[in-house]
């Protein structure tokens, strides 16, 4: 959706955004369940600074008609669907995996996230195996490594120190399942 800005217009020179899709520069915003109106309303005027959408939890207790056109609204824009990574892991943790993966790609996600959120110690092994799979459907992956807690997380070893040789290898683990 081609625009032409306000200071264009004016003839003032701001800096240089590059255009959709980026490689570089590429803006995440986390879309916390507001009406798909109200977020219409705000990408008009700010849409083409945003390059993804993370759909947090709260939109698995909305009807889906309503999650249909959130989506469809910002695909006008040009921006990249995403669950957040808590709704992955809750599906694969009750061994739905593949099946929502299957139905969020007909719904419209384009991407998602590999993370440890949910369950206890995290298996490469499968997280590369479903990353590998969520590739092979189509979706671009971004592997989260660490936890937001301490506990359980094997890539810190305590509060202030980062184990960087299990950072690296869970980083190289996601590299090569692509």
């Amino acid at each position: 959706m081609e625009q032409i800005l306000t200071h264009e217009h004016l003839g003032i020179t701001m800096f240089e955004r590059s255009k959709k899709p980026r490689v570089r520069g590429v803006t995440m915003v986390i879309d916390q369940g507001g009406p798909w109106e109200y977020e219409d309303g705000i990408l008009e005027e700010w849409g083409a600074y945003v390059d993804v959408v993370k759909l947090t939890i709260r939109h698995l207790l909305q009807p889906l008609d309503v999650l249909k056109k959130k989506i469809d609204m910002l695909k006008r824009y040009d921006i990249e669907v995403q669950p957040g990574g808590i709704i992955v892991e809750l599906a694969r943790f009750q061994g739905r995996g593949e099946e929502c993966l299957r139905k969020m790609k007909d719904l419209g996600f384009t991407q998602v996230e590999v993370s440890p959120t949910t369950g206890g110690e995290r298996v490469m092994d499968e997280d590369a195996a479903f990353t590998e799979l969520a590739k092979k459907l189509g979706y671009t992956v971004f592997g989260e490594i660490g936890r937001k807690m301490l506990e359980g997380d094997s890539t810190r070893i305590d509060a202030e120190t980062l184990n960087v040789k299990e950072s690296i290898s869970q980083i190289r683990r996601f590299f090569d399942a692509g």
